[in-house]
């Protein structure tokens, strides 16, 4: 726009500073910048600072600037249009003219030859300036060009002296405006966003500025022409003290600035901003315009944050039983719930390797809940959630306020005393050649295989089944990846034995020799549990080099499925084991490799021979300085008499129900007996098999199942009831109840019998019980049900609890602990047939002003299957108990 500049039209609307009389309109809504404060025009401190990351951004095409929170205007259009100040230096130009030629160095960009001029042409059309000095690459940003916007700059000049007046500029007085798209800063911009603006610089390229480059930077703000200010005319700021000050023969740099449309900002995106620029990429954006934009999710994530969406709690429940979940619940703060979509809320699971270490994020592990995986054991478990708002909006993520640390799900064999070094070298005992009763064989697709089985150990409310290899699976020595085993049985190292037959070995790899197997059996690899096995050492002081997370000097836990025999293992269960000559290289039994390592020398791991009963040390990789550096490097050197491999694992009880034996032990057999009823193998078994292979009873009846009665609450008595029609006559029955912390957990046994009375301390709890029916005489497992009652309620104000005193009485106890002395309930018995119609019905009310206990007599009907009892509430005829009869 062409401004109206004559003296004679405009002079004295400029004396009383009424501004609008300039042609051109000013940006916003119609209102001009207030007239500048030009006390101490020349020196100030703006507190240019390279901590002001939180306003810079980078472009796609790779050039820095800085957005001013202060200064973003409306075009009157409902566009906003942003303030930016290029972090890009463009070169530097004498600040020096003569008297003749400082009109052309005046901020307009009307003055064809001013670098007002050239910066709204040349520079803006991407064209390079001739004089300017040490500069790299100094045309303007070709992405930015096209968001750029005309804006009435207001270009403050300062005063003559006194005695100056004649000197005062023909064309200005003492401001103006000059519209233009790009700009400099005016002394008070620099003064006022001084506090957003970055000191260092960059070349358009991208490489910082030498320090000795980055000179004062030139702005529009001028001096008169003349008077005592003749020398110095025009402004400059020094980025290193962050003050202004006249220019004089300065060399000084350009630092443009200019109006960004918001389009800029919904139409690319951003590589680098700071937190103030993320709120700009929102507030013009949407969760789907970002993606398409290609920010990734985690960007998108962090920018869509709404600061109001927040969580009072989050926490996690479990035991941390490998092989078991873990799950978090949470809690929303006052207000935000019906903000959100509870649906939605996104879910990271987390682990460290101490409770207060760093935690990293599992990959993949993004529900309610996680399954605890073996490679977790012995690391802390946390979970964090982020609410999501109705329209998409992230809230703020708040990880659990408590961690559960993962360890293996059986029980490790800890020895009561550990073995002194003596005792190390030989036992009492010794490996009977034949331990049949012990022993069974599974044949299958992929071959034959043979075990003994050494112990039963419950956990959790299941049993597990120690199981040891009959088969020996070749020389240790011929297994290249655990030559190095640094005396240690350590599934973390790559290097070692453990990590190799939890791996390579486990997946059905084979790289041993001389054995009679070459791979593992598929089939017990599917149905292994990962246990904490013990590994007890036997060094002394300094010399002792174990693992890392060694709980003692002489002993720690490896987390694994398959292991070696330990040396207290094998004297606990040398009784059960045998021996076999299984290799083309040991007539009399194999000398087999146990986990158990000595630290005191380099003939580190221990093996037993089958045939001996002794205990020795096997020659091992290294030998090991006390600092745990190797000393020298060995290779196995037992070249006459090998040492094999047979592995020990646990087995679940699924493993038996699904895998049909071909040859059973006794001991086995009752094993199974107790632990699976007929009934669950039938399909698998032949009814010939069941009887003359495992032992079954030719006549087992099928037992009916047990259903609980009562009302899970705090201080309630429960009953479980079962047909004693179906019992064979020497059934054993056992009736086992449990709690739990979280749905789903086994728990903890609380107490046996048909009755449990719940703790009162037990509200929110969860408890199942175990019904199991055995038969005395033959050990079948008639029944094994587990009933899953429920989590526990408080304590009710009304309840009641019955007794089956015969098949013609039942006892009842109701209870009012309401405080209501008025309350009533009522006992209903019915008769029903074979078809489920009732056929009868009697009642009875009773007043509960105190406890109420009584007995009734069931009234015999004709053709009644079965009755049925209930006791209800008789002011609303909500249950308070409920029972089936016969």
């Amino acid at each position: 726009m062409k401004k109206s500049l004559c003296l004679l039209v405009a002079i004295a609307v400029m004396v009383s500073c009424t501004l609008n009389a300039f042609a051109y309109a000013p940006v916003g809504d119609g209102k001009v910048y207030t007239k500048p404060d030009k006390s101490s025009p020349l020196k100030a401190d703006s507190g240019v600072d390279d901590s002001h990351t939180s306003w810079e951004f980078k472009s796609p095409t790779g050039f820095y600037y800085t957005v001013i929170p202060d200064a973003t205007v409306d075009d009157g259009n409902g566009e906003k249009q942003y303030f930016v100040i290029s972090n890009t230096y463009y070169g530097k130009i004498p600040g020096y003219a003569s008297l003749t030629e400082r009109e052309s160095w005046i901020f307009d960009p009307e003055i064809n030859g001013g670098y007002a001029h050239w910066l709204n042409n040349e520079f803006l059309n991407g064209e390079t300036a001739e004089g300017h000095d040490n500069f790299t690459g100094n045309s303007l940003d070709d992405g930015i060009v096209d968001y750029l916007c005309a804006h009435d700059w207001y270009v403050e000049g300062y005063g003559p002296s006194a005695n100056g007046n004649e000197n005062i500029d023909k064309k200005y007085h003492y401001d103006y405006y000059a519209n233009a798209k790009v700009a400099l800063l005016s002394t008070v911009e620099f003064m006022n966003y001084g506090k957003y603006m970055k000191q260092s610089l960059k070349f358009a390229d991208g490489k910082a500025v030498p320090s000795n480059l980055n000179f004062s930077c030139l702005l529009r703000s001028f001096a008169t022409l003349g008077g005592s200010n003749e020398a110095s005319w025009i402004k400059r700021y020094v980025q290193s003290s962050g003050n202004t000050g006249n220019c004089g023969t300065f060399y000084c740099g350009i630092r443009p600035c200019f109006y960004v449309s918001e389009k800029y900002f919904k139409e690319n995106r951003l590589t680098e901003y700071g937190d103030y620029i993320t709120t700009i990429i929102k507030e013009n954006n949407t969760r789907d315009s970002l993606k398409e934009l290609g920010y990734s999710n985690d960007e998108i994530n962090a920018i869509c944050t709404d600061a109001t969406l927040t969580l009072d709690s989050v926490t996690v429940s479990g035991d941390g039983v490998v092989d078991s979940e873990l799950s978090v619940s949470f809690v929303y703060s006052d207000g935000v719930e019906e903000k959100c979509d509870t649906s939605a809320a996104i879910i990271k699971w987390y682990s460290a390797s101490s409770e207060n270490g760093e935690y990293t994020q599992i990959s993949g592990a993004d529900t309610d809940t996680y399954m605890i995986t073996a490679t977790d054991s012995g690391k802390y478990i946390k979970a964090s959630v982020i609410p999501v708002s109705l329209d998409g909006s992230y809230g703020i993520e708040k990880i659990s306020d408590n961690a559960v640390k993962a360890k293996g799900n059986i029980n490790a064999v800890v020895p009561t005393t550990l073995t002194s070094t003596g005792e190390f070298t030989s036992n009492n005992g010794r490996v009977s050649p034949q331990r049949a009763e012990n022993e069974f064989v599974y044949n299958g697709d992929d071959g034959e295989y043979a075990y003994s089985l050494l112990d039963v150990t419950e956990k959790d409310g299941e049993n597990a089944f120690l199981i040891y290899s009959n088969d020996n699976y070749g020389d240790a020595s011929t297994v290249s990846e655990i030559f190095h085993t640094n005396n240690t049985f350590n599934p973390d190292d790559k290097t070692n034995i453990a990590h190799w037959l939890n791996n390579e070995f486990l997946n059905g790899e084979g790289s041993a020799q001389n054995g009679n197997k070459s791979t593992f059996d598929r089939v017990a690899a599917e149905y292994a549990l990962v246990n904490d096995w013990y590994v007890e050492g036997n060094g002394k002081g300094n010399d002792v080099n174990y693992k890392t997370t060694s709980v003692t000097q002489n002993d720690y836990t490896a987390t694994c499925k398959i292991a070696l025999l330990s040396y207290s293992e094998y004297v606990k269960y040398q009784g059960k084991i045998g021996y076999k000559a299984t290799s083309s290289i040991a007539s009399a039994g194999d000398r087999v490799l146990l986990r158990s390592p000595n630290t005191n020398t380099f003939l580190a791991m221990k093996f037993y021979g089958s045939g001996s009963g002794n205990v020795s040390h096997q020659n091992v990789a290294n030998e090991l300085n006390s600092d745990g550096s190797v000393n020298k490097e060995y290779s196995f050197v037992c070249t006459t008499n090998p040492v094999v491999i047979r592995p020990v694992l646990y087995v679940g009880l699924d493993y038996f129900k699904n895998v049909k034996l071909t040859k059973v032990g006794d001991n086995v057999k009752k094993a199974i007996r107790e632990n699976i009823s007929k009934n669950e193998l039938v399909g698998l078994y032949t009814e010939e098999e069941l009887v003359n292979l495992l032992g079954y009873s030719s006549d087992v009846s099928e037992v009916s199942d047990a259903v609980v009665y009562g009302v899970a609450a705090a201080g309630e008595t429960l009953n479980i009831n079962y047909d004693e029609t179906t019992l064979p006559e020497n059934a054993d029955v056992t009736v086992s109840w449990y709690v739990a912390n979280y749905d789903g957990e086994v728990g903890t046994k609380d107490g046996e019998g048909v009755r449990y009375t719940i703790p009162a301390s037990y509200a929110g709890k969860y408890i199942t019980v175990h019904f199991d029916v055995t038969d005395s005489i033959s050990g079948d497992k008639l029944k094994s049900e587990k009933i899953y009652v429920g989590k526990v309620k408080g304590a009710q104000n009304v309840s009641a609890v019955c007794t089956v005193s015969d098949d013609k009485k039942v006892s009842f106890t109701i209870k009012n602990n309401s405080g209501d002395n008025t309350k009533k309930a009522r006992v209903i018995i019915a008769p029903f047939d074979e078809n489920n119609v009732m056929l009868d019905i009697q009642s009875e009310i009773y007043n509960l002003s105190s406890t109420v206990t009584d007995e009734i007599s069931i009234n015999e009907v004709a053709n009644a299957a079965f009755y049925r009892i209930l006791i209800i509430n008789a002011q609303d005829n909500s249950p308070l108990y409920a029972m089936k009869l016969r």
